[in-house]
């Protein structure tokens, strides 16, 4: 999620959050000044991330987050990983 340099969209800067969205948690955390990186697990039932995230996941997110991780999903490359 890119953000303005040094304004994290999380309460606690440098710290790791979890997000009790359901079907499974998501992990934030702020990687450099202006990232801070979205973990989200995801059944492996699901054909389309981008579209079960933003349906999904997003509605569930605080709002200080949720506008970046819209954001992200539009104009961000996926580093999707299978388990």
């Amino acid at each position: 999620l890119k953000h303005e340099p040094h304004s994290t969209p999380l309460p606690h800067p440098g710290c790791g959050h979890v997000v009790l969205t359901d079907p499974s948690p998501l992990l934030l955390y702020q990687i450099s000044p202006t990232d801070t990186r979205a973990l989200v697990c995801i059944d492996g039932d699901v054909t389309d991330y981008r579209r079960y995230a933003e349906e999904t996941i997003a509605p569930q997110l605080p709002a200080s987050v949720r506008p970046l991780f819209l954001r992200a999903l539009r104009e961000q490359r996926s580093d999707g990983e299978g388990n």
